[in-house]
């Protein structure tokens, strides 16, 4: 006999069932893993704000440091953990990328899932004190500053060193010693 979901036994039946809870499982695993990781990348944007210097002026001087992002609904719940959270005596605050903030941004966060709209942004901010960091691989090879990425379930990241120090952004030691590449 065969019923509704067109299943001949009970033998397939239970294949079929198992087969519906690993997809349900392994997707609700898989989200679950991407928001650890972006909760471990924020928690890494959080530390490099707290070892970054600007230069004077602009918006280094406004005791906020803005952070500005591009992302999905993981992203942003992600970032937002950041708001109101303090480096030294400044206030973070995030939002979203768009023009409004762009200009009193100091740190913009460019997720792997908006790639093709980095080089928009990165020539946006080329010559502007604005850390950019993303977890696109080959992000410190095309202008961006640092790059974020998992190795072994381990967080790593790289730096183009060069670039921020263009940009009047200094990075401090303790960080650029723990980068697995860095460039000079």
């Amino acid at each position: 006999m065969i019923n509704k979901a067109g299943i001949k036994s009970k033998k397939g039946l239970s294949i079929f069932l198992m087969l519906v809870m690993t997809t349900l499982f392994s997707s609700t695993a898989f989200a679950n893993i991407k928001v650890i990781e972006t909760e471990i990348m924020v928690a890494c944007i959080f530390n490099f704000a707290r070892f970054t210097s600007w230069p004077p002026g602009n918006a280094s001087d406004t005791g906020v440091i803005q952070i500005a992002y591009t992302g999905d609904e993981t992203v942003q719940a992600g970032m937002s953990i950041l708001n109101g959270r303090k480096v030294e005596s400044q206030t973070i605050m995030v939002g979203k990328l768009y023009e409004e903030i762009a200009s009193e941004c100091r740190i913009i966060f460019i997720s792997s899932s908006e790639a093709g709209e980095t080089q928009n942004i990165l020539s946006r901010y080329e010559k502007s004190p604005v850390l950019t960091i993303s977890d696109q691989p080959g992000f410190i090879n095309n202008g961006g500053m640092i790059e974020l990425f998992f190795l072994k379930n381990k967080i790593r990241f790289k730096i183009n060193n060069r670039k921020a120090l263009i940009s009047g952004i200094k990075i401090s030691s303790q960080v650029l010693n723990l980068a697995s590449e860095v460039i000079k």
